[in-house]
């Protein structure tokens, strides 16, 4: 367990802590003037100054981070983000307002315009927040591609259960409109006609 003291607006000096976990507080050395930002950091909160309950332990030395319980180069902890946690290298996230995508490269955060298709929407699934292609539709949300409704036996399968018409895609179509019996598991009914010129 860590207690912490925030970094932000923070002078070095002499401050009196009390780590978790231990019954008096005790006098420690935060140093806020280090690019390593505080008494020693940690990959998990690097803009944080951390002071070890373990007294024992080795602080990191400067251009090192805490990673567990021991210290590793400042390169190989990611990319920190405020409020979202650490980025391993290559890794992205998207912002709330799905505008930008932000990557870690070599430890640097940099950032590209993002925007979601027509055919998806700005939503959260399983913690990530990204652009979804909508229902029948496929891809990485920027670009979505039709991936039915083929028949009405897939209109079916995916629960809709009224008899009516509806837009199917077969083969690569634009798609047109039929009608789907649904009470008999999602039969097809269509109709075909020739003009002729007399």
């Amino acid at each position: 367990m860590l207690n912490q003291y925030s970094s932000t607006n923070a002078k070095s000096g002499v401050y009196l802590i009390k780590p978790d976990q231990y019954p008096d507080p005790l006098q420690a050395y935060c140093d806020h003037n280090t690019t390593s930002g505080g008494w020693t950091t940690t990959c998990d909160n690097p803009n944080d100054c951390v002071i070890p309950v373990d007294l024992d332990i080795c602080l990191c030395p400067e251009n090192y981070m805490v990673l567990g319980d021991i210290c590793i180069p400042q390169e190989q902890c990611g990319c920190y983000v405020q409020w979202e946690g650490v980025l391993e290298e290559s890794e992205s996230y998207i912002n709330s307002d799905c505008s930008l995508r932000i990557t870690c490269n070599s430890n640097i955060l940099t950032s590209e315009s993002y925007s979601c298709s027509a055919d998806a929407t700005r939503e959260k699934r399983n913690d990530v927040r990204r652009c979804y292609c909508n229902e029948w539709l496929e891809g990485d949300g920027l670009t979505c591609t039709r991936n039915g409704p083929r028949d009405c036996s897939d209109l079916y399968t995916a629960d809709k259960r009224n008899n009516g018409k509806y837009t199917i895609y077969p083969s690569e179509s634009l798609g047109f409109e039929v009608y789907c019996e649904m009470s008999c598991g999602g039969w097809t009914v269509s109709m075909n006609y020739w003009k002729t010129n007399a």
